[in-house]
């Protein structure tokens, strides 16, 4: 969408992509109480803005039966209650659980992996750790370093693939080059599955250009809309579900002691193919054409 082109100029302007569903309510207010042509124009900005938040439209529930659930949450290494965070999870009851930030000499963490046993992970005492963990044996689960930073593949026996990625925020220059490089990587590595989930805190919105990019180069359809909060304190949508010739539903949880929310995947056994563009309106289309590298 046109509105995104000037957030691709700088790394710092790209921070203000993420924040287009506040735009769009001071567009509404503007539009409210603005007169005549004026009127016209913030109420265009503020439709233009408004279709941007509800895509992608979801896709139809079938209604056989689901082939996994997978939760991804991003804790909070500093989490105050992991062992209500724990508990939580054994209600979803998910097959695959992927965490960001654990602090895994925490014994909730500890007790929820020995019901988890399989799959792998990178501990460290920073926000880049890292879990993939799973009730049944996999065929594979690689963990892929970009620049000291992990991101998590596990490989399906029905040659489908799960991809756990948690860049680092753009704060700076540096870290935001990171991401982009983080993005790249991950995103050629999802290029080459034929079916793949990916999940993530991509520490970027549906409105940035390097979201954006990272859909376009990996050949992702995006599953979770744009207005949705995963965020405090700005409630921005920065965890992500997107999905590659599959056929999923994404539910985010409630609110709990992490500065994010936890998202359940829930992975159907119909396999299709699509062309990456089919979930988009027009609009978006022409905005994907002008942001891409």
């Amino acid at each position: 969408m046109a509105v995104s082109v000037p957030f691709s100029w700088h790394w710092i302007a790209e921070l203000f992509s993420h924040f287009v569903p506040y735009y769009a309510a001071v567009f509404a207010l503007a539009a409210a109480f603005a007169a005549g042509k004026q009127r016209l124009w913030w109420a265009a900005w503020f439709v233009l803005s408004a279709a941007w938040l509800v895509q992608p439209q979801p896709q139809p529930v079938p209604a056989e039966s689901a082939a996994y659930r997978l939760l991804w949450y991003n804790v909070n290494l500093g989490n105050p209650q992991p062992e209500t965070e724990a508990a939580h999870i054994r209600t979803l009851a998910p097959d695959f659980v992927a965490l960001a930030e654990p602090d895994l000499s925490q014994p909730a963490w500890q007790a929820l992996h020995r019901e988890y046993p399989h799959g792998c992970q990178h501990s460290e005492d920073s926000p880049f750790s890292l879990v993939f963990w799973a009730k049944r044996p996999l065929s594979g689960c690689h963990i892929a370093f970009i620049d000291g930073i992990p991101y998590i593949r596990a490989d399906l026996a029905d040659g489908s693939r799960i991809f756990a990625l948690h860049p680092p925020p753009p704060i700076t220059a540096e870290l935001a080059a990171t991401r982009q490089k983080y993005l790249d990587a991950a995103a050629a590595d999802i290029a080459a599955a034929g079916h793949a989930v990916v999940v993530g805190d991509l520490n970027s919105s549906p409105f940035s250009p390097v979201f954006r990019r990272f859909v376009q180069q990996a050949g992702l359809l995006p599953e979770t809309r744009g207005l949705l909060p995963t965020w405090k304190p700005f409630f921005i949508h920065i965890d992500h579900v997107l999905d590659k010739n599959e056929t999923v539903s994404a539910q985010a949880q409630p609110w709990f002691f992490s500065d994010h929310r936890a998202i359940l995947v829930t992975r159907y056994r119909a396999q299709v193919f699509r062309q990456p563009e089919s979930r988009y309106n027009a609009a978006s289309r022409s905005h994907s054409k002008r942001t891409s590298p």
